[in-house]
C-alpha cells in the first residue's frame, strides 16, 4: 500500500469516566496494517493514518482496513478521530475478524456478514451480521468514536466525543475467538486518524 507523506500531530483522547472502574482495561493506538487493507487506501509512516487516496476510477464500495493486533481475551478500548472531508457517503468504525480475506478484496464494512460489527456515520444505526438496527447520532468531521471491546463478556460497546452511545454487539454477534480494530471508508479524502489513549490527559479531545 502507499504510504501518505503529510505530518500529522500526535493527539491524545482520554478514557471515558465509566471505563475507569474496569479492571485491566488495555488501552490502545491502533497501527493499521496495509498488508490488510483494501486498495485505494494509504497510510502514513506511522500506520496511525489511513486516507481514501484520490481515485482515477469511480470508487465502488467501501473499503476496509484492519489493525495489526488483535485481541482474543481481555478488556480494549481505543479511539478513532475522523478528520477528512465527509462528503455524501460514510465510514464505520467497529471490529471483525482479522481473517475474513474479503474484507480487504471487494466492497465490505465490519457488521457486513457474521464478523462483527460497526457504526455508522451517516444514520447512526449499528451493523451487525448483515443488518442494522437503530443505535445513536450520526456523526461527522471532527467526531471522536471510542470503542469498548470486552472480550471476557464478549461485547462491543462505542462512544462518541467521550460519551457512551451504548453496546452494538453481543455474545450473541461476537461469535469468534479473536476480533480486531476496523473500520471501512467510501470516498476520497475520507481520513481516520488512531487516537494515543492515556490514563490522563491534559488533551483530552
Amino acid at each position: 500500500m502507499a504510504t501518505t507523506t503529510a505530518a500529522t500531530e500526535i493527539e491524545c483522547f482520554t478514557v471515558p469516566s465509566d471505563l475507569c472502574w474496569v479492571p485491566h482495561l488495555h488501552l490502545h493506538q491502533v497501527h493499521w496494517d496495509p498488508s490488510k487493507a483494501a486498495s485505494l487506501l494509504v497510510f502514513d509512516r506511522a500506520n496511525t493514518v489511513v486516507t481514501v487516496a484520490h481515485p482515477t476510477t469511480t470508487i465502488t464500495g467501501h473499503r476496509c482496513v484492519i489493525g495489526t493486533e488483535g485481541f482474543a481475551s481481555g478488556h480494549h478500548f481505543w479511539a478513532l478521530k475522523i478528520t477528512g472531508e465527509m462528503g455524501s457517503s460514510t465510514i464505520l468504525p467497529g471490529v471483525c475478524e482479522g481473517i475474513f480475506k474479503l474484507c480487504f478484496t471487494v466492497s465490505f464494512y465490519p457488521g457486513a456478514q457474521k464478523d462483527g460489527c460497526s457504526y455508522h456515520s451517516g444514520t447512526g444505526c449499528a451493523w451487525r451480521m448483515s443488518e442494522n438496527v437503530s443505535f445513536g447520532p450520526i456523526f461527522g468531521k471532527g467526531a471522536v468514536i471510542g470503542i469498548y471491546l470486552n472480550m471476557e463478556a464478549k461485547t462491543c460497546t462505542f462512544y462518541l466525543n467521550g460519551t457512551r452511545v451504548g453496546t452494538a454487539a453481543g455474545p450473541d454477534v461476537l461469535t469468534a475467538e479473536k476480533y480486531y480494530p476496523a473500520v471501512a471508508l467510501y470516498e476520497a479524502n475520507h481520513q481516520v486518524v488512531s487516537l494515543a489513549v492515556p490514563l490522563k490527559s491534559e488533551n483530552s479531545v
